[in-house]
């Protein structure tokens, strides 16, 4: 069982929270005062730009005036105290005084929602959603200084699980080519990739599955994204709200709007940051002396004669002797303290009515852990420097038409000792403080026998291996209303096109080492250990892929005599994805969705689609999702009508669905086809020469049943909303249950001389509840809220093939 972390986040700022949806207006005449006097306000947003749309309010709630496109309005004036509120969605309500208004700037509210939410490749109404969806918007996201903008997201999202397992990111090294008579052919490092991402530091699920990543309605696993450009992360967990993903719908979505170009004169926005990283709890590693007591110890449990005397205990003690007896504390040698991370966007928005424009440029710099000497002219450290652009432009060509262009583009570059980390690492922990000096009288680095290579080299003398990334996104969207023909009738598409590359470059440095000894003679010399080898140069490309995507809509929704809302869309899309050097992964999805409400009080929605992947046997590849949804507000029912000074929704919403997942890491590589290839393994002698000739074996069983996996996932949901969005309430349960499983029989037998096939066997049960609670108020001009989410979730295993168990507790199913 795993239980989410409870996150409380607590901010103050000045101004006044009054909900921003419009009061009512007090009448339709023209009231009259003693005093009258009209007073000009201008409203600004928190860049200093105009604010289009502001309403003013009296304390009466009584409407009196809104802003134009130059953010000006004037209001009638009726007493030289009067106060007056200014509200605008997605800002704090200001509360002032009229006669002294002018010019107002208002603060962007830290928990702003926006009315429509971004749900897979759709923008939702938050109050007709029907599945368990989470938002966070960009105010929550970009105060956290952080390399991967899923650390921003750690207790924000209930179901939401991040774990980090490194603490600095692990480049890759593997080379996919190596170099033949016959020119640069694929290694076996290319085989059978089936995603290429940018996280090696955090470990994260959603609901106990891996999310599928959608960046603005493109599926690619990009993570490092400046949170400064995203507008908001979604994370989409039923399977109403994936069923469009098809044979991936059970994973769920992890979605990422970036900001897009708003009407309005350039916005210019600069922030910088910095931040520091230390290690939470570090080894302490046993004195020399308390290791080599330890170590007799050892030796006589097992029967054998100790090492160290008295002398050598002594010695160590008092480091009368350091090249003979060191006591070197490898951590404070070779780690240092504080390592800085700088983080820097730029960022402009703005644009036209028809046209409207996104831009955001960011760098990050990022140390790491190890000490470096100033012996060389080149920096071993572990370090990465990366530069993100990120630009966005929406052109109405037509009061029907809009073409919309985003393009991003990453470069990166990193940088670890030659040695590299994870053998640094690996060295350090098992490295004691006695096993040799830093360094000998002569200059020479340490060592012995054992330990033929020496720390504080290997981190500041052993070269450096640089690591190089490169990615490239471009997306057209096409948007065409079709209202002329049918009103309410639209038509989408989306084209997109992405690339990314890693490299490496190979300058490792090694060096010998010296045990320092007494001989026969009772002279001091030196017995060298390790390799001499001349620094390399050499470049290795790493990965490499390319995707190609497509999607076309036509859709329908129509609001009919004000109480019915009737929507329906008939969807297909294509992704054509080439890992390394394999042949392309090809998802096709052909759906159909249709909803309908009535007086946003019932609400009903369902959705098919015919999904396939072509990795699958041919006559086997698609196969038929579904989901469907049903909610009801009784906030909106009439014998609630005389609550509703104090409740604004009350929702009880559910959803049911059949899933799936190709899960391609369990599937293999066609794994329906037999193959045959040459292992360096088996071979035999032949010929005249008895020469060695490797034979041609079988890769593995073939599998012609193999399927994808399924899933049956129900999901119950409340969300509450209580005196003018003060209080809010989503309270969920989920009950997912995951067959036909890719998973390997444990009762396999080895007669045939080969392993068992993965298998659609496998059963897993996943049930859990959630909650996320938020209260926002004021106390006289001080702003505050508290917001809250909890997760609950239980994992069962239904079923796991395995050897026969002769008591029943020892089965790991059940």
């Amino acid at each position: 069982m795993k239980i989410n972390a409870i996150t409380i986040l607590l901010l103050c700022s000045g101004g006044v929270i009054v909900p921003a949806a419009a009061f009512p207006i007090i009448g339709n005449k023209p009231m009259l005062y003693k005093y009258q006097k009209k007073e000009p306000i201008r409203v600004l947003d928190e860049y200093g730009k105009p604010l289009e749309g502001v309403k003013i309010y009296s304390i009466q709630q009584q409407l009196l005036g809104s802003t134009d496109e130059e953010g000006r309005t004037q209001i009638a004036v009726t007493d030289v105290e009067m106060e007056i509120l200014i509200s605008h969605p997605g800002y704090y309500t200001k509360r002032i005084q009229a006669t002294v208004a002018g010019v107002v700037s208002l603060i962007p509210n830290y928990l702003a929602e926006e009315p429509l939410v971004n749900v897979l490749y759709d923008k939702r109404e938050k109050s007709s959603l029907l599945g368990s969806v989470a938002v966070v918007y960009n105010s929550q996201l970009k105060s956290t200084p952080t390399s991967l903008y899923l650390n921003a997201l750690t207790g924000r999202l209930p179901g939401f699980y991040t774990q980090e397992t490194n603490g600095f990111r692990n480049a890759r090294t593997a080379a996919i080519t190596s170099l033949d008579l016959a020119g640069s052919l694929p290694t076996d490092a290319t085989k059978y990739s089936s995603s290429i991402s940018d996280n090696t530091e955090l470990f994260f699920q959603l609901r106990g599955q891996n999310p599928v990543t959608i960046i603005d309605g493109v599926q690619r696993e990009i993570y490092a994204i400046d949170p400064e450009s995203i507008e908001s992360v979604t994370v989409a967990k039923d399977a109403l709200s994936a069923i469009l993903l098809g044979q991936r719908s059970s994973r769920g979505v992890l979605q990422i709007t970036t900001k897009k170009g708003k009407v309005g004169p350039p916005r210019i926005s600069f922030s910088a940051q910095h931040g520091v990283q230390n290690p939470l709890k570090q080894p302490k590693p046993l004195h020399a002396a308390q290791y080599a007591y330890l170590y007799n110890e050892a030796l006589l449990n097992s029967g054998r004669q100790p090492v160290y005397g008295q002398e050598d205990f002594d010695a160590f003690n008092n480091g009368s002797s350091p090249l003979l007896y060191p006591n070197v504390n490898w951590y404070d040698a070779v780690l240092g303290g504080s390592n800085p991370m700088s983080k820097y966007n730029l960022g402009v928005n703005g644009g036209v009515k028809n046209a409207r424009y996104a831009l955001s440029l960011s760098y990050l710099r990022q140390d790491g852990m190890f000490k470096s000497s100033d012996e060389f002219d080149y920096d071993t450290n572990l370090g990465q420097g990366r530069y993100l652009i990120n630009s966005a432009i929406d052109v109405d060509v037509t009061s029907d038409f809009t073409i919309g262009l985003q393009l991003f583009g990453r470069i990166q570059d990193g940088r670890q000792p030659g040695a590299g980390t994870q053998n640094i690492l690996q060295t350090l922990y098992n490295t004691p403080n006695n096993a040799y000096p830093i360094f000998n009288d002569d200059g020479t680095y340490g060592g012995s026998s054992v330990y033929r290579t020496n720390l504080y080299q290997q981190v500041t003398g052993s070269g450096y291996l640089l690591d190089n990334t490169r990615d490239l996104l471009a997306n057209l969207d096409l948007n065409y209303k079709l209202d002329k023909w049918l009103p309410g009738l639209y038509a989408k598409g989306k084209v997109n096109v992405s690339a990314t590359s890693s490299s490496f470059i190979d300058r490792n440095r090694k060096q010998p080492v010296y045990d320092a000894r007494y001989n026969d003679q009772g002279e001091l010399v030196y017995v060298r250990y390790g390799t001499i080898a001349d620094q390399p140069n050499s470049f290795a490309t790493t990965s490499t892929a390319n995707f190609f995507y497509f999607q076309g809509a036509l859709g329908y929704d129509r609001q009919i005599n004000g109480d019915h809302t009737v929507g329906g869309k008939i969807f297909f899309d294509r992704q054509n994805s080439n890992y390394q050097f394999d042949l392309p992964a090809i998802y096709t999805n052909i759906a159909a969705t249709g909803n309908y409400a009535y007086k946003k009080k019932y609400f009903a929605e369902l959705a098919m689609n015919y999904s396939g992947f072509n990795r699958f046997q041919p006559g086997s590849r698609y196969g038929l999702f579904y989901a469907a949804g049903l909610g009801w507000d009784l906030a909106q029912e009439g014998f609630l009508e005389q609550q509703e000074n104090w409740l604004d929704q009350l929702k009880l919403r559910a959803t049911f669905g059949r899933t799936g997942n190709t899960n391609e890491g369990a599937l293999g590589y066609y794994s329906w086809r037999a193959s045959y290839g040459q292992d360096g393994n088996n071979g035999y002698n032949f010929g005249s020469e008895y020469a060695y000739v490797n034979s041609l074996v079988e890769k593995g069983l073939a599998n012609i049943d193999a399927t994808w996996e399924k899933g049956d996932k129900f999901n119950l949901g409340l969300d509450a909303s209580l005196w003018k969005g003060k209080f809010k309430l989503s309270a969920e349960y989920f009950r997912d249950h995951y067959f036909d499983l890719l998973q390997k029989r444990g009762s396999d037998i080895e007669l045939i001389g080969i392993g068992y096939p993965t298998e659609n066997i496998g059963k897993n049960l996943y049930t859990g509840q959630e909650l996320s609670l938020t209260y926002q108020d004021r106390l006289n001009n001080f702003n505050y809220f508290i917001t809250a989410n909890a997760s609950r979730m239980r994992t069962e295993v239904r079923y796991m093939n395995e050897v026969f168990q002769k008591y029943d507790w020892k089965p790991p199913y059940g």
